[in-house]
């Protein structure tokens, strides 16, 4: 299985997901009720399903990878590498509602991600569209 380059993102942030050229994936309980100008899929298994309610960030973070760590890095990695290889082999950008620099489960999995395999995950802003 070959790394699949990921980064982070807000549903809203449309022009920097269209420059990516990465293949937007959302990860979120509900899909946006606003118009999307770019294709999405959805991995639903990643959505923090039961964990809204949690307003302590560190309980919330601990519960989300607990159930990370339940999916497993190898199941998780492979679904990742499926859908870029039914985009072309593109890199995935996982999205959610939350804006960037909030507390977000995005963030949360981005962290898990590089823990178990090394490979970092940036949140997209402008400075990082060179690197994808």
């Amino acid at each position: 299985m070959t790394p699949t380059t990921l980064a982070t993102s807000s549903y809203s942030s449309r022009d920097l997901i269209i420059a990516s050229g990465l293949m937007p994936v959302g990860i979120s309980i509900g899909e946006p009720k606003f118009p999307l100008a770019y294709e999405c899929v959805y991995m639903r298994r990643l959505a923090p399903w039961g964990l809204r309610e949690i307003v302590d960030n560190d309980e919330f973070a601990e519960r989300y990878r607990a159930r990370l760590e339940g999916l497993g890095i190898v199941a998780v990695a492979k679904r990742f590498a499926e859908i870029s290889a039914e985009h072309s082999d593109r890199g995935l950008l996982l999205l959610c509602f939350e804006a960037p620099g909030s507390f977000c489960h995005r963030r949360v999995l981005a962290e898990w991600w590089e823990e178990q395999t090394g490979e970092h995950v940036p949140e997209l802003a402008d400075d990082q569209l060179g690197l994808f």
